[in-house]
């Protein structure tokens, strides 16, 4: 008797954690859009994209699908971004109306979710030497959308990667098009202060450009591999930009973090500089034109946390770098 009332309890408890006001159960199945086979292991990433706070939930807003391809989800109701990710498939980005809806009720199913088998794309790259260059990262990047500017790039397609110690790259999951491919350095910790290197790697792009302007684009198409993308990272020489953060009363501003982008290469990382305590900052830059930015970062530490925010922020200074050292850049910040 006891068994029999501790096992209705438990169903009990169950049943109406499924049924919980405002939580509703989302399912569906993840099928290869050309075999319409499961798609097995793949990750269900459920995003909210509601402007009112959401209750929380109980549980993470991800699974796995199953070996028929199937998942679920106990989300709060609310608005949500569908999310899918599985290794050699093309990312869905939850930007069609399908999977990117208001989630309410007791269920909603999703049914069938097609994934398209994505194209791979393979290379090395070397230093000016033909050394193996490991660590790089490699991205394959859509172009522009401005049709007359060659020089813009748009968004990073495909699985992220770096260059293992034989200098060898491999992107999958590339959707089917043309494709820049571009290599660079990975980020240093952003509050280091840049080494003073008489040369640096530049971003550089196939088949061995410092801009997508006189890049080739590659292309790739489902379920097959481009190989052959080799190519050299371009080393050049470095000069010296140095100046101070100030606020809006000339005080300087110390610890603040300096930030270099250059202009018209939006994949481009900034390079970095941590400025001192009277809050003066030097940093070596290849030639170039850059917006420079200042913020200082503040650690927030609660008993179970610990968060970076940044205070401040400033207002852009355009600085051209020609060949030669640049002093005197004031930036203006807010505290």
């Amino acid at each position: 008797m006891f068994n029999f009332v501790v096992s209705f309890l438990f169903a009990a408890l169950a049943a109406g954690a499924a049924q919980s006001p405002g939580i509703t159960r989302v399912v569906g199945r993840v099928i290869d859009a050309t075999t319409k086979g499961p798609v097995a292991g793949a990750t269900v990433v459920l995003q909210s994209v509601s402007r009112a706070p959401q209750p929380a939930p109980f549980g993470p807003l991800s699974a796995q699908t199953n070996d028929v391809g199937e998942f679920s989800l106990d989300v709060p109701s609310g608005r949500y971004r569908v999310v899918i990710n599985q290794p050699g498939f093309v990312r869905l980005d939850g930007s069609s109306p399908s999977l990117n809806r208001p989630i309410s009720g007791r269920m909603v199913d999703l049914g069938d979710i097609r994934l398209t088998l994505g194209g791979v794309v393979e290379g090395r790259v070397f230093d000016a030497n033909g050394t193996p260059m490991p660590g790089l990262n490699v991205s394959v990047v859509t172009p522009g959308l401005n049709v007359r500017s060659r020089n813009e790039v748009g968004s990073p397609v495909g699985s992220s990667t770096q260059t293992n110690d034989l200098g060898a790259f491999r992107v999958t999951g590339v959707p089917a098009g043309k494709y820049y491919v571009a290599a660079q350095q990975a980020p240093r910790g952003a509050f280091n202060r840049q080494a003073f290197a008489d040369v640096t790697f530049v971003n550089t792009y196939y088949p061995g450009s410092a801009s997508p302007g006189s890049a080739r684009l590659v292309e790739v198409t489902p379920g097959n591999t481009t190989h052959g993308i080799d190519f050299r990272l371009i080393e050049t020489a470095t000069v010296t930009a140095s100046g101070i953060v100030v606020d809006k009363q000339g005080l300087p501003i110390d610890a603040a973090m300096v930030s270099f982008r250059l202009e018209g290469d939006r994949l481009a990382r900034p390079i970095m500089a941590t400025a001192r305590a009277d809050g003066t900052f030097t940093v070596a830059l290849p030639d170039g034109r850059y917006r420079v930015e200042a913020s200082r970062p503040i650690m927030s530490v609660t008993a179970n946390t610990r968060s970076i925010r940044y205070e401040g922020g400033s207002k852009s200074v355009k600085v051209r770098i020609d060949g030669r050292p640049v002093t005197g850049i004031k930036v203006r910040m807010n505290r």
